[in-house]
This record gives structure tokens, sequence and C-alpha cells, in this order.
């Protein structure tokens, strides 16, 4: 079975020094709704925009997927995120990896 992945962003897990790409199941291939393919590439515009610290239109992007579907977490977290990076960009060596702080 073929599905539709969206990624949601890489995370560096305790105890492990390399990070990991982590997915949303979004559908089979080819049953994704119109409205979500409208949302999702709103949101992976947003996605590339962040990962290359232009966090202004991160959040301009983020904030037009959310317009299609106001609940999304994914859409919800990286427009807080930008907005806060915009505002007081990250230290230099920032990686744009989350880090989880326990198991």
């Amino acid at each position: 079975m073929v599905k539709r992945l969206s990624e949601i962003g890489r995370i560096r897990v305790v105890g492990k020094a390399v990070p990991i790409k982590v997915f949303n199941l979004l559908a089979k291939k080819g049953e994704l709704s119109a409205e979500w393919n409208k949302a999702l590439s709103f949101y992976e515009r947003g996605l590339e925009h962040f990962k290359e610290r232009r966090f202004s239109e991160a959040a301009d992007s983020f904030k037009e997927a959310l317009w299609v579907f106001p609940d999304d977490g994914p859409a919800s977290t990286y427009l807080r995120f930008s907005q806060d990076y915009a505002a007081a960009q990250p230290s230099a060596d920032w990686d744009g990896v989350f880090n989880l702080s326990a198991k």
C-alpha cells in the first residue's frame, strides 16, 4: 500500500546524537482530499522556509495552512516557533531539530 506522508520535523531523542525525521501518515496515495492537498502545499512551503531560517515567510505559509485546517497541530506548532524566531533569531548553530528532554 502506497501512503501519503507529511514531514513533521526532525527530533533528537534523549541519549542519541543523530536526529530522526518524523512523518505524519495522512492518507493512502491518491486519497488525500483537495482541502488537505491545498493545506499541505502551504505547510510544506512553510517547512522549507523554516529550515532556511526565513521565519516570517514560514509564519505566513503556516497561517495559510491553518486557514484551511485551523486545528492542524504541526502547522500550529511551527507557526508559534516561526513567530518566536522571527522576533528573536535562534543561535548561529541552530540546526532546526527539536530536542526531546525526557523519555
